[in-house]
């Protein structure tokens, strides 16, 4: 029996690298090879101990309690060789398709309510491996006379495993032939990107028809506007989709948190479908996804690439900032805990949070000027939900700096600005959990009190109408050339749902060589990266699952864009974690309100 379950499971521990291989090339192109190592170990370790336990249960069970003898008294090896066959091929779907639950559905934290489905799920593919155990039992004795076919295959598929992940591993080197492109005959096109966590459609245009949200409704009826198709409920996730046009498979951006090792400089969360990832999740340090968590390129990579500049503020993802051609103002640059003039005393130190660093004093200015009336809001935590306005209050101040800084750093010579403003998204969490209770996929009744209710949904009603004032501002002061560009990462539902069922999220596009009034039907997210590419008359990558959104421009613009391809812009160079354990306190706290972490 040992004997068999080994070989069984030098095979399948193969099998399940491959898996690994597949889920995730990124993981290999790092070249990691210890942590690829470590990967190895515990996956044959869990392998051969199921075979071990599981096993002979299960030839206990395929003979009714008989055991079966061969000549001489000696059970048949072949029997049990296939037995450990069945067994394991069963475990193996078992547990490659519950991964795929568990990382779609818990990110792959160990959830115990989960169990007993799990262990009836268990269960039953054991039972559905003894019906061909005893159909196939007139092939048990030939089994036996080539069982060392069965080491050998796995020795086989473990060498193909390491050539796999030798080539995956080499440098991919993508000449880009920026010169063979011929780029200057395309027109300089600028975008300004505005990123609205939350925004929904459904909430927008009920307030236009009752006469409100008017930069909303020139959106609808000089753009194009459409409901966008999303991946993910978490915000992280989308916006980093929508910087990169890649796959969360792709770009490894996949929670607000990930698991860290120190030692190996990589994360778990790379493991797409990694059965033992609730185990990783219990030996890994959590921490807070950053730039460093990404391995496809965003746009202002690209486009420091071709020479132009970008200006990025408070995009997701984005600590510690990158180096680039322009101004990256990141996701840590302003607190996330208080907003407060001794709060803002306390940000003497620069490192990583801006790009470049000697942008650090006007920041910081920024920042002094907007408490200077004495300003103190928190991020809530602790607050009953029914009087929590500070949490309210807190996003708006945090989002009228990002405004303030947008303005200051704002110039002619920017290729691409990006301004990400999370107001909408926050103060519906509010209303979700003040009126419905704690967030999760759940529609109910409103259990709060109806002033309660009248309350939240008017402070919805003002965070939309400001992000309006906002869009009509910008639109004052568009010049020839510009596009607006306004989305959101999800929509919402105010139903006890909130964003876990992913509602469509908000597209729109305004500006020259825009059509007025049209709608291409539903796009989805990864559209974004390839129109914004477009529109600036930089090639699109074949990599990228979307498409540029022709429809949406006038004959004379797409004439003026012809779209030119590269096969790849190759992976990203991850850079070595930057920790700051101030910083990383003050995001989970931020994330503890908004029911994301215990």
């Amino acid at each position: 029996m040992l004997r068999s379950a080994s070989r069984t499971a030098i095979l399948l521990a193969a099998l399940g690298l491959l898996g690994v291989a597949w889920g995730d090339p990124q993981l290999l192109r790092t070249g990691n090879y210890r942590f690829v190592l470590f990967i190895w170990i515990t996956q044959a370790l869990f392998w051969l101990a199921y075979l071990l336990v599981v096993t002979p249960l299960f030839l206990i069970l395929a003979r009714g309690g008989r055991r079966k003898e061969g000549h001489g008294g000696r059970r048949k090896e072949g029997d049990d060789t296939l037995a450990a066959l069945l067994v394991g091929f069963a475990g193996l779907a078992l547990v490659l398709g519950a991964s795929v639950y568990y990382l779609h559905n818990n990110l792959g934290f160990f959830a115990p309510h989960l169990l007993p489905i799990k262990i009836a799920a268990c269960v039953v593919a054991v039972a559905a491996a003894i019906l061909p155990f005893r159909a196939l039992g007139a092939w048990v004795p030939s089994l036996h006379r080539r069982r060392i076919l069965i080491t050998l295959a796995g020795v086989a598929v473990s060498a193909g495993f390491w050539v796999t992940m030798a080539l995956l591993s080499w440098p991919s080197r993508v000449e880009l032939g920026v010169e063979s492109l011929n780029l200057s005959t395309q027109p300089r096109n600028r975008i300004l990107l505005l990123g609205l966590d939350g925004a929904d459609w459904l909430m927008i245009d009920p307030l236009i028809k009752a006469g409100g949200l008017p930069s909303f409704a020139r959106l609808r009826e000089h753009g194009v506007t459409a409901p966008m198709e999303t991946v993910s409920s978490f915000s992280p996730v989308d916006w980093t989709s929508i910087a990169t046009g890649m796959a969360p498979v792709r770009h490894s951006v996949q929670y607000f948190s990930e698991m860290y090792w120190p030692d190996l400089d990589m994360t778990a969360q790379r493991l797409n479908l990694s059965f033992l990832e609730p185990l990783y999740s219990r030996v890994f340090q959590k921490i807070p996804v950053s730039s460093t968590t990404r391995t496809s390129k965003a746009i202002w990579e690209i486009l420091s690439a071709f020479d132009r500049a970008s200006l990025v503020i408070d995009w997701w993802a984005t600590f510690p900032a990158e180096p680039q051609r322009g101004v990256m103002i990141s996701n840590y640059a302003m607190p996330w805990d208080e907003i407060s003039p001794a709060r803002i005393a306390r940000l003497v130190d620069a490192s990583h949070r801006v790009y470049p660093e000697e942008i650090w004093p006007e920041v910081l200015a920024v920042m002094q000027d907007a408490v200077k009336d004495g300003l103190v809001v928190s991020a809530g935590e602790g607050v009953p939900l029914e009087s929590k306005v500070t949490n309210t209050r807190f996003w708006d101040a945090r989002d009228q700096i990002g405004i303030n800084l947008f303005d200051r750093f704002d110039a002619p010579g920017l290729a691409f600005r990006a301004l990400y403003l999370q107001g909408i998204d926050t103060t519906s969490h509010n209303l979700s959990e003040a009126v419905f209770g704690p967030n999760m996929d759940l529609k109910r009744e409103p259990s709060a009190r109806p002033e309660v209710v009248a309350e939240k949904q008017a402070m919805v009603k003002a965070v939309y109408e400001k992000m309006d004032l906002l869009i009509g501002r910008l639109m004052g002061r568009m010049t020839e050339g510009e596009l607006l560009v306004v989305v959101s990462d999800h929509g919402w539902r105010y139903d006890g749902t909130s964003h876990w069922r992913l509602p469509d999220a908000i597209f729109a596009l305004y500006g020259s060589g825009v059509r007025e009034g049209v709608s291409p039907g539903r796009v989805h997210i990864y559209d974004v990266m390839p129109t914004l590419l477009y529109y600036l008359g930089l090639p699109l990558s074949r990599e990228m699952p979307g498409k540029a959104i022709e429809a949406a421009f006038t004959p004379e613009a797409v004439a003026l864009l012809p779209k030119v391809f590269v096969p790849s812009y190759g992976p990203r160079v991850r850079p070595l974690r930057v920790s700051d354990p101030e910083i990383d306190g003050d995001y989970k706290k931020k994330l503890k309100p908004l029911g994301y972490v215990q």
